[in-house]
């Protein structure tokens, strides 16, 4: 009885020690797959290549152009990755609680000259498992006839694959 129980505490402290280091290591591309586009870290279940991702959606397309820094970009969503950050989704820091994974991608403001017809085509993000992080855009519109004068911002999205 007593042996049983001393097997059962050691192999519970060695899960926990093998946890504790998983948990500390950093996200990392599949087994022989790239782990970078230019200066963006492509962590699995995201990948270059085929065999490297999920799923279709996280499928991720470095575009090297030899002139420029080689850009990343998501086929699903038809944007340009800037960052992609997967943490554990239960470790609650200051700012913000709950958050799986976040994308960061190149958004285009979405403006519009004519407040009556409007014709400007938004972001879609429909047939994915990504939405719009409510913690970390903002969205804002203050009357008719505004005006920006960039054309891209960085956006968040935050990945709902479980």
């Amino acid at each position: 009885m007593a042996v049983k129980f001393v097997m059962r505490i050691t192999f519970l402290l060695l899960l926990e020690v093998a946890y504790g280091l998983a948990e500390g290591a950093p996200p990392m591309a599949k087994h022989s797959c790239p782990d970078r586009c230019g200066n963006v870290s492509i962590p699995y279940p995201f990948g270059i290549g085929s065999n490297c991702f999920m799923h279709k959606t996280c499928e991720v397309v470095c575009n090297e152009n030899g002139v420029a820094a080689p850009i990343a970009f998501l086929p699903s969503i038809k944007m340009e990755v800037l960052e992609i950050n997967i943490s554990d989704p239960y470790v609650n820091n200051t700012y913000f609680s709950y958050e799986p994974g976040l994308i960061r991608v190149k958004m285009p403001i979405i403006s519009s000259s004519n407040c009556i017809n409007q014709s400007v085509a938004g972001v879609n993000i429909s047939g994915t498992p990504f939405f719009f992080s409510s913690y970390r855009n903002k969205f804002v519109s203050v009357g008719c006839n505004n005006d920006w004068s960039g054309s891209y911002g960085g956006g968040w999205l935050q990945d709902g694959l479980q």
